[in-house]
């Protein structure tokens, strides 16, 4: 069976391996984990769960990062999710920034 590893599409060689299923579970995890303690009964106790956030989006970024081999077809499929986990990243970072200014 390995050796007829090159053979299966890109995408089912990494769901063999459960990147795919990790890399769902990962970028989920950014924005549930937002949503979820966006609820905290004051900014002291949220901002700790951005940090969480920011973990989860690396961890996706990574995967997303590993799924394609630079200069391959995929390496254009990577871009732009990586493009977006860029945005994802700054709007994390300015969420923070304005919790820890109003906490201080």
């Amino acid at each position: 069976m390995r050796h007829h590893r090159q053979d299966l599409p890109q995408e089912l060689a990494l769901e063999q391996h459960g990147v795919v299923s990790q890399m769902r579970r990962a970028a989920v995890s950014v924005s549930t984990n937002v949503a979820e303690d966006s609820k905290r009964r004051t900014t002291a106790d949220f901002a700790p769960i951005l940090n969480v956030a920011d973990r989860a989006l690396a961890e996706t970024e990574y995967l997303v990062q590993r799924s394609g081999d630079p200069g391959s077809i995929a390496d254009g499929v990577v871009k732009p999710p990586l493009a977006k986990a860029d945005d994802v990243a700054r709007m994390l970072d300015m969420l923070r920034t304005k919790i820890v200014s109003e906490v201080c």
